[in-house]
C-alpha cells in the first residue's frame, strides 16, 4: 500500500497553489471557460435539421421565449439545479435551451443512440444556436440582468421529441406504491440493459463517442485540474484521473485550517490503486453518468394502475466507462428516495454481472475524498 502526499503537496500538484480560496476560485474560472474545450466538446455541427416529415414546424426562437411565459408549456423543474431550462412548443416538441455547448454532447448522443442503440430516448429534431432572443427571462424584473437584448448571450436550443407523462421527481415518487416503483425501476434496468449491449470501440476503451474525452467541467474530473482527460485505451490510465480527481476533492475544503487529512482519507488514496487495479467489473460499458429518476418520465398504461412507461430525457453525459461506474453511482443515488433496496435490485437486473464488491469500495472512496456530491 502506497504513502499518500500531504495535503499541501497535492493542491500544489493539482492547482499549482497551496491557498484553499484561490483552488476555489481557480475551479470556478476551468467549470466557466467551457467555451475554451468547445471544439473538443463534441464533433456535433450547427446547425442541426432533421431531414424528412416533421410532426410541426420546428419552433422559432421567438415562440420558445413565449413559451417560458406560459405556466403550462414550462417545464422547467427546480432551476438552478439543472443546466437548461425546457419549454414544450406546438405540442410535439421539448426544446432545452443553455448557453454552455454541452447542449452539443447532447444532440451528438441522440442521434448516436437513434442509430445503434435500441433504449427509450427522444428523438432530435433540431439544434441551433441564435442571439438576441431571452428564454431565459434575463430582461425581466425591477432589476433585470441586462438592460437590451444586444447584450444577452447567445443559446442553443435543443429541439426533441416532447415526451407526455410526468417527471418522476421525489414528491411523484412519494405517491406511488411498492408495485409501481418496482416497474418503474425495472423499466429503466431494461433500459441499463440496452446501453450495455452497445459494443465499445475496442476492450479498453473509455471515453465518449466518437473518439472523443472529457473536458475539465465534467462531473467526473471536476477537481483533476485544467486539462482534457481521454479518451483512455487502458484501465490503469483511466484510475490515474479518477485518482487525482479524487486527490483534488480531498484538499479543497478551505476549512481544513490544520493541511491534515482526516485517517479515513489517507486510507482511502493510500489503497486506490492497489484495489482497484485487478477490481471486477472493469469491463468497458456504454454508461449515462446522468441516470436519476429526476431524469426520466413517466406515463401511466390504460388499464394497468401500477404499470408505467419509462423514458430517460436526459442524456447529456454518456460515455464507455469500466462496468462498476454506472454501479457505483445507482447504489449512490438509491440512498436519496424511499425503498432503496428495491431501486437497488430491480435496476440491477439490468447488468450480466452486477460488481457489487467494487461498487461498494468506489462509493465509500469516493466519499472519503469528497468526490461523490458532485457526482449525484
Amino acid at each position: 500500500m502506497s504513502t499518500s502526499p500531504t495535503v499541501l503537496e497535492l493542491r500544489q500538484k493539482i492547482f499549482g497553489t497551496t491557498d484553499a480560496d484561490e483552488i476555489k476560485s481557480k475551479r470556478g474560472r476551468w467549470c466557466r471557460r467551457e467555451s475554451l474545450w468547445k471544439e473538443k466538446l463534441s464533433n456535433m455541427s450547427v446547425p442541426y435539421y432533421r431531414a424528412g416529415d416533421l410532426p410541426a414546424p420546428i419552433p422559432t426562437p421567438q415562440e420558445i421565449e413565449m413559451a417560458r411565459k406560459q405556466p403550462e408549456n414550462n417545464l422547467t423543474a427546480f432551476r438552478g439545479l439543472c443546466f437548461s431550462n425546457v419549454y414544450r412548443l406546438h405540442g410535439a416538441y421539448a426544446v432545452k435551451v443553455a448557453k454552455g455547448p454541452k447542449m452539443l454532447r447532447e444532440a451528438e448522443n441522440l442521434l448516436y443512440l437513434e442509430k445503434h442503440c435500441k433504449v427509450r430516448a427522444p428523438r432530435l429534431y433540431a439544434l441551433f444556436a441564435h442571439q438576441g432572443c431571452d428564454p431565459e427571462g434575463l430582461l425581466d424584473g425591477p432589476d433585470p440582468e441586462f438592460d437590451n437584448a444586444a447584450d444577452l448571450p447567445s443559446y442553443y436550443y435543443l429541439v426533441m421529441d416532447y415526451i407526455p407523462g410526468s417527471d418522476c421527481w421525489s414528491d411523484k415518487w412519494a405517491q406511488l406504491n411498492q408495485i409501481a416503483r418496482a416497474n418503474i425501476c425495472r423499466k429503466l434496468g431494461e433500459q441499463v440493459r440496452l446501453l450495455r449491449d452497445v459494443p465499445p470501440p475496442s476492450p479498453t476503451y473509455y471515453g465518449r463517442i466518437e473518439d472523443q474525452g472529457f473536458p475539465p467541467s465534467d462531473r467526473l474530473f471536476l477537481w483533476a485540474g485544467e486539462r482534457y482527460f481521454g479518451p483512455y485505451y487502458s484501465h490503469e490510465a483511466f484510475l490515474e484521473d479518477i485518482l487525482r480527481n479524487a486527490e483534488g476533492g480531498s484538499v479543497q475544503d478551505p476549512d481544513n485550517v490544520t493541511h491534515e487529512f482526516k485517517p479515513s482519507t489517507k486510507l482511502a488514496l493510500a489503497c486506490f490503486r492497489q484495489c482497484m487495479a485487478q477490481a471486477p467489473g472493469h469491463e468497458s460499458k456504454l454508461t449515462l453518468v446522468d441516470l436519476a429518476m429526476e431524469n426520466i418520465r413517466i406515463q401511466g398504461i390504460e388499464n394497468s394502475p401500477d404499470d408505467y412507461d419509462v423514458v430517460i430525457i436526459d442524456w447529456a453525459d454518456l460515455a464507455w466507462l469500466p462496468s462498476y461506474v454506472q454501479a457505483t453511482l445507482m447504489l449512490a443515488r438509491s440512498r436519496v428516495r424511499p425503498d432503496p433496496e428495491l431501486q437497488e435490485w430491480e435496476i440491477s437486473k439490468g447488468f450480466d454481472f452486477f460488481p457489487y464488491s467494487t461498487a461498494l469500495f468506489l462509493k465509500e472512496f469516493w466519499l472519503k475524498t469528497n468526490s461523490l456530491s458532485r457526482l449525484m
